[in-house]
């Protein structure tokens, strides 16, 4: 509205220099009659400016009216908002004061509670240090079965392992001793092999290294079951000749009767040699009587006496002792290698004679191979 207002007295007061400049130009001219027109054409213009005047002056007046009344207005607000203001402070000083007071009446009541709970405690402290007690032996005890239980789960284990591995060891003791009936075919049922007898797998083994590599001179260190089979193998191979060293006389005879039995008598021979006191590196051992065994060559000596009852390492002398009568290829084979004194043997044949090859065979009481070296 201002703006238009100032933008007609612009233009009124245009209007007026132009008449003016009209006027001048008339005047100068001499034109009365358009004098005349031009000035009362400048009083109307000068009339309205006079009204524009009045209103201009009547708007400015109610403009200063409205300012007025806001201030008052905002005078008002401002007096309202100071009293919210007292009014909200009072009210949170109300609040704080309420919630204290609370706050004391509630650490009263906690307090109070505490102290009932201590009291009941106390009272009933003997009845649970007795639960702690009995808490502390159950988990003693638990523990303690725990671990029991965790043992004999291990031997259970261990147990469900060995029979297992007797389970098979089993299967393949009669998987061999049903081939080597079948290959040898005896007329008689061997002797029973159990307790100090060779295992099948080793008799097995045997009669196959006889018959395969073509072994023909062969000293067993012990009689029995084993000499039977080699005395087969020879005679199925139709040469050679087995030698037992047995140092006791009723065991010797009962293997030469075995073997006369199965009518191998000329294929097996039982020397009765008993054990003498030897010398191997100024050390004395018991052992067969060396004056009783043939001069070899030997290329095959099976190691399966004296028994552990004679002493300690009682089957070392074999080698030291029969050394200077093998073959260039021959074969050592030690019985019952999963016992400790004959681990401890063969440790020491092979310290003794770093040449030797030696092979550790898994039959069910163990077997030690040695080679001078590999056969043709």
């Amino acid at each position: 509205m201002l703006h238009r207002l100032l933008t007609v007295k612009i233009l009124l007061v245009a209007a007026v220099c132009f008449i003016a400049v009209a006027a001048a130009s008339l005047v100068w001219q001499g034109s009365t009659g358009l004098l005349v027109v031009v000035a009362v054409g400048q009083v109307a213009v000068l009339l309205l400016l006079g009204l524009l005047g009045r209103r201009q002056a009547a708007h400015d007046r109610r403009r200063v009216r409205d300012m007025e009344r806001t201030w008052k207005l905002l005078a008002q607000i401002r007096t309202e908002q100071s009293e919210a203001s007292r009014d909200i402070r009072r009210a949170v000083e109300s609040v704080s004061k309420s919630v204290v007071t609370l706050d004391k009446r509630q650490r009263e009541k906690a307090l109070e509670r505490h102290r009932v709970v201590i009291t009941a405690v106390r009272e009933h402290k003997p009845r649970f240090d007795r639960i702690t007690e009995v808490v502390k032996s159950v988990a003693t005890v638990t523990a303690e079965n725990r671990r029991r239980l965790s043992k004999l789960v291990q031997e259970q284990s261990g147990v469900e392992a060995a029979l297992r591995r007797a389970g098979r060891n089993q299967y393949s003791q009669v998987e061999s001793l049903i081939n080597l009936y079948r290959d040898l075919d005896p007329p008689f049922a061997f002797p029973p092999l159990a307790g100090w007898a060779a295992s099948p797998d080793l008799l097995r083994y045997l009669y196959e290294l006889v018959c395969t590599e073509k072994r023909e001179s062969v000293v067993e260190c012990g009689s029995g079951v084993t000499t039977l089979v080699m005395a087969y193998a020879m005679r199925k191979q139709g040469e050679g000749r087995v030698v037992a060293l047995e140092h006791l006389a009723e065991y010797a005879a009962e293997t030469t009767t075995l073997l006369e039995r199965h009518g191998l008598g000329d294929w097996a021979t039982v020397l009765h040699a008993p054990l003498v006191e030897v010398k191997i590196e100024d050390e004395i051992w018991p052992w067969y009587d060396p004056a009783k065994i043939p001069e070899g060559p030997f290329d095959l000596v099976v190691v399966d006496g004296p028994p552990a009852a004679v002493g300690e390492q009682s089957r070392y002398p074999a080698v030291p002792l029969l050394r200077d009568r093998l073959a260039s290829d021959a074969v050592i084979v030690l019985d019952d290698y999963r016992r400790e004194q004959e681990r401890e043997v063969g440790r020491m044949w092979q310290e003794s004679d770093p040449e030797w090859t030696a092979s550790r065979l898994v039959h069910e009481k163990g077997t030690l191979e040695l080679r001078t070296k590999a056969p043709e």
